[in-house]
């Protein structure tokens, strides 16, 4: 079945980084398309007021560099990266609503696969004062899957990090890993279990056995598969530490819906949050 992803653009080396993301990870397009977004932001009028000649002239100037940007994006991906023209869509928005809430109906709108976004690496002191678009979207019960995509390495990656716990946002996690990667044999998938000493859940063998029959479904094989069970006080540490021995080019989870409370802007409570904040050159996944 053909998959279809949303990749968002923009000015800025972040931009860049789902377009190198989509090349490296896809050794083939032949069954996968892709639009590419740009959301125009919404027009600042403060100087403007009542002045319609200037307010058209500035979503004129704003149009045309959104224009650029997307074919520029458009050619590297067929001149470049080798994605056949006709595999590739454009769309541009002007925003009324916002740039996360714009992208958010879009993904929705549109039934795609996946929706991808680029972001640069902050400081703890930057993310305070950042509008991160990706903090944005995350923190809305978004109810299709994330990819979030860093700056790549100088040497490409291979292979999916699959973390789960047996929850349900698991398994759909596993679904779609075991669905983006059936025809895109150079990757393999570790699924990752990481216990608590003291919990008292469920095994890590009835949780690879529920994630082995999701990966199964979509021809994902036991050769290309591999588990790991890990006893550690601290998920996020025990995944960074996977992903630092093996470099992996995804590191995907299960996202539960949490609203953020006042102090997750200093000491987040979202895995997925303290995961993005850490991951360096690898990417993150990530589905409700």
């Amino acid at each position: 079945m053909e998959k279809h992803i949303l990749l968002t653009v923009s000015e800025g080396a972040a931009a860049s980084y789902s377009l190198r993301f989509v090349n490296s990870f896809f050794e083939s397009f032949d069954d996968t398309r892709f639009t590419l977004l740009y959301v125009i932001p919404r027009p600042m009028r403060f100087g403007h007021e009542g002045n319609t000649e200037a307010m058209s002239a500035v979503s004129a100037m704003k149009r045309q560099q959104a224009k650029q940007t997307v074919e520029n994006a458009r050619k590297w991906l067929v001149d470049f990266a080798g994605c056949p023209a006709n595999r590739l869509e454009t769309k541009i928005i002007t925003s009324h609503k916002g740039t996360v809430r714009e992208i958010i109906e879009e993904s929705r709108r549109g039934l795609y696969d996946c929706t991808t976004i680029g972001r640069k690496a902050y400081s703890w002191v930057e993310e305070l004062i950042e509008d991160s678009v990706t903090h944005g979207i995350m923190w809305k019960e978004i109810d299709f899957p994330l990819w979030i995509c860093r700056q790549p390495p100088e040497t490409p990656r291979r292979n999916v990090l699959l973390c789960t716990d047996g929850s349900a946002p698991s398994l759909r996690m596993a679904d779609h890993v075991g669905y983006m990667l059936q025809h895109q044999p150079q990757h393999k998938v570790t699924v990752l279990h990481v216990k608590d000493g003291g919990s008292d859940g469920p095994d890590s063998e009835e949780i690879f056995e529920n994630t082995r029959a999701a990966l199964a479904e979509n021809g994902i094989t036991e050769e290309r598969t591999e588990y790991k069970a890990v006893t550690a006080k601290s998920v996020d540490k025990a995944i960074l530490s996977e992903n630092a021995a093996e470099n992996y080019i995804a590191v995907a989870l299960g996202k539960r819906n949490i609203k953020p409370g006042k102090m997750d802007t200093f000491f987040p409570g979202s895995l997925s949050i303290r995961l993005l904040r850490q991951l360096e050159s690898t990417a993150l996944w990530i589905s409700k």
